[in-house]
């Protein structure tokens, strides 16, 4: 996990300076919003999934939901790896905002 871990943060700084460097290519915006699309797609059925076993409210939007987990995931992992925060606390960092942004 922690390899992974590892990858994920300069993976989430590796798009932001894509973004940056393409902002105005209308070709790389359309690529970095099906991307994007792909992963919510994913993470909203994650969600829905919770909500229908019971583990997260059923009033819950899934699309909004998987929304939060995406930006928090991405921004913890960016704050880490600016930051250099340690990897262990990190990643509890990471699990219990994700607990508490799923309640």
């Amino acid at each position: 996990f922690s390899e992974s871990v590892g990858s994920l943060n300069a993976w989430v700084l590796v798009m932001v300076d894509f973004h940056q460097q393409h902002r105005d290519d209308a070709d790389a915006a359309a690529r970095l919003a099906e991307v994007y699309g792909l992963w919510r797609e994913d993470l909203t059925r994650f969600v829905a999934a919770l909500a229908e076993g019971g583990w997260i409210g059923a009033d819950r939007d899934p699309g909004t939901g998987a929304t939060q987990i995406f930006a928090f995931g991405e921004g913890m992992n960016a704050h880490a790896a600016v930051y250099g925060l340690d990897e262990a606390a990190a990643r509890a960092a990471t699990i219990a905002g994700l607990v508490r942004l799923l309640r």
